[in-house]
C-alpha cells in the first residue's frame, strides 16, 4: 500500500449508497492524525480475498473522549475495498480516522515491518510480535500475528532467488580462490627447479 492507494480511496472511489466518487479530500488531512499517535493498535484478519484492519482513532477534536472504532479492508495489491468508522462522518466510509488507519498501514509497509518482522517470527518460531512506536503523545504497540501463509511464500521466493544467484556466485568466487596463486603470485615449484639448475657442482 502507498500514497497512490490511499488517495484513490479518499477521493476517487465509488461510494458503496450512492456509487458516486466520495472526493472527500478533507480526510487527505488524516496523516497529521497518524502521525500525532492518535491510532491506537492495529489488529488484523485475513479473508479468503483481503485482510481487514481494526484499530481504535482518538477523537479529531475532543482526544479525551472515547476512541472511534475503525476497520478497513485492503487485498494484497494494495488496493482497499472498503472502509468503516462509527463517527458521524464515518458513515460515508471516508472519515479523517479511516485516513489515519490507511496512513498508518501505509508507513508500515515502507518502513517493512510486514516482511521484516514475519521471517523474524519463522526463523524465532514466535507467534506474534510487538512492535512499539513511540510520538510525543504516546507510546503505541502493534501486535503482529504470525501469517504461515505469507511466511510460506516469501520462504519459496527466497529460496528461489537464492538458487538462481546468490548460490552460483558464491561457488564461482570458491573456485576462483582455488586456482589463484598464493598472495604473493609466486610459483614455489618453480623456483625451485630453476635454483637446482644452479647450483655449483659438489667438490
Amino acid at each position: 500500500m502507498d500514497y497512490s492507494d490511499i488517495y484513490h480511496y479518499l477521493v476517487e472511489s465509488p461510494s458503496l449508497y450512492t456509487s458516486e466518487t466520495m472526493k472527500n479530500k478533507r480526510s487527505l488531512e488524516a496523516h497529521k492524525f497518524f502521525v500525532s499517535g492518535w491510532v491506537q493498535a492495529v489488529l488484523h484478519i485475513k479473508t479468503d480475498k483481503c485482510f481487514v484492519f481494526k484499530s481504535s482513532v482518538k477523537p479529531s477534536w475532543r482526544v479525551t473522549n472515547k476512541p472511534h472504532n475503525t476497520w478497513v479492508a485492503v487485498e494484497n495489491s494494495g488496493k482497499v475495498r472498503a472502509a468503516h468508522c462509527d463517527c458521524m462522518a464515518g458513515l460515508g466510509e471516508s472519515c479523517s480516522h479511516v485516513g489515519a488507519v490507511l496512513y498508518k498501514l501505509g508507513a508500515s509497509v515502507r518502513l517493512g515491518i510486514t516482511t521484516t518482522v514475519q521471517l523474524q517470527m519463522f526463523v524465532c518460531a514466535a507467534q506474534y510480535a510487538d512492535f512499539v512506536t513511540w510520538t510525543p503523545q504516546q507510546t503505541t504497540i502493534f501486535r503482529i500475528l504470525k501469517d504461515d501463509a505469507f511466511i510460506h511464500g516469501m520462504v519459496d521466493v527466497i529460496s528461489r532467488f537464492w538458487a538462481k544467484h546468490i548460490h552460483p556466485r558464491l561457488m564461482t568466487t570458491m573456485l576462483q580462490s582455488e586456482t589463484e596463486p598464493d598472495s604473493e603470485g609466486v610459483d614455489h615449484q618453480g623456483c625451485e627447479s630453476d635454483l637446482s639448475a644452479h647450483q655449483s657442482p659438489a667438490l
